[in-house]
C-alpha cells in the first residue's frame, strides 16, 4: 500500500480503483470519504479534489442497479420484500447498503454469526445462524469467493427469486447455475462490473462512459461468453 500511496500523491494522479483485501486498509491514507464509503466502511475508488485524496465506494451502485431493473420489471415490485446478504465482508457491507437504499428487508448469511451480527446491525438487518431458518427470500446477494461452492437450500429458490453472485470468475458460478435450473431470475457479476465501473469512470473523467462499449470491453477482458438469460 505504501508504494501505491506515494504515487497518487504525485501531480499525474488521474485516480484508482481498489480491490481486496485492500478496501479497508486504505482508508487512513485519505483525506476524506464519501457519505456512501464512510457508512459502508470499505472504499473501492479514490479520486482527487483540489490535490486530496477522496475515499468513495461504487460497489453498492453496482449492485442496487441491476437488482433495481429486476425488481422493477418483476409482477412482484419491491414492496416488504426480503434480501439475503451472504458474507460478512467488504463487498457484503456494499450490498447491505444496497438493499437498506432500495427499502428491502436485510438479513445476513455468513459461517461466522458473530461477523454476520455486526453486518446485519451496522445496516439495520438481522442475522441468520442458518439458512434453514429462512422460510422465503426474494433477493439474493453471493459476496463470496466462486472457489468456496456457496449454493443456497432448495427450499429458498423458485422463479421469483433474484439471485445475484458478485463473483465474475467463472462467469456462471455454482450458485448462478443452481438457481438458473430453479428458474430464478440470475444477475452474474460482470453486470456489477459494470455498473460500478461506469461510477468509477465518471468520477475520473468526469465524462459518462456508454454503458454498452463498457460492458463490451468488460466481457471480452473476462472472456464471459456464458450468459444467463
Amino acid at each position: 500500500i505504501a508504494t501505491c500511496v506515494a504515487l497518487m500523491h504525485t501531480r499525474s494522479f488521474g485516480g484508482a480503483s481498489v480491490t481486496i483485501p485492500h478496501k479497508l486498509d486504505i482508508i487512513p491514507h485519505l483525506s476524506s470519504l464519501s457519505a456512501a464509503a464512510a457508512t459502508i466502511g470499505a472504499v473501492n475508488t479514490i479520486h482527487s479534489i483540489n490535490g486530496k485524496l477522496v475515499g468513495d465506494n461504487t460497489d453498492w451502485k453496482g449492485i442496487a442497479r441491476p437488482v433495481a431493473a429486476r425488481l422493477e420489471s418483476s409482477p412482484i415490485g419491491r414492496s416488504n420484500k426480503v434480501a439475503l446478504v451472504v458474507g460478512a465482508g467488504g463487498t457484503a457491507m456494499a450490498a447491505c447498503y444496497a438493499m437498506q437504499q432500495l427499502g428491502l428487508r436485510l438479513v445476513v448469511f455468513n459461517r461466522t454469526l458473530d461477523k454476520a451480527i455486526d453486518v446485519a446491525q451496522r445496516f439495520g438487518g438481522t442475522a441468520v445462524a442458518s439458512l434453514t431458518d429462512l422460510d422465503a427470500v426474494d433477493v439474493v446477494v453471493g459476496t463470496i469467493p466462486a472457489a468456496a461452492g456457496f449454493v443456497l437450500p432448495e427450499h429458498l429458490l423458485s422463479k421469483h427469486v433474484i439471485v445475484m453472485d458478485a463473483a465474475y470468475k467463472p462467469a456462471i458460478t455454482l450458485l448462478l447455475a443452481q438457481a438458473h435450473a430453479h428458474g430464478a431470475v440470475c444477475i452474474q457479476g460482470y453486470e456489477m462490473l459494470v455498473e460500478q465501473g461506469l461510477e468509477q469512470s465518471k468520477l475520473w473523467t468526469h465524462e459518462a462512459v456508454a454503458k454498452e462499449v463498457l460492458a463490451s470491453q468488460v466481457k471480452a477482458t473476462l472472456a464471459a461468453s456464458d450468459v444467463l438469460h
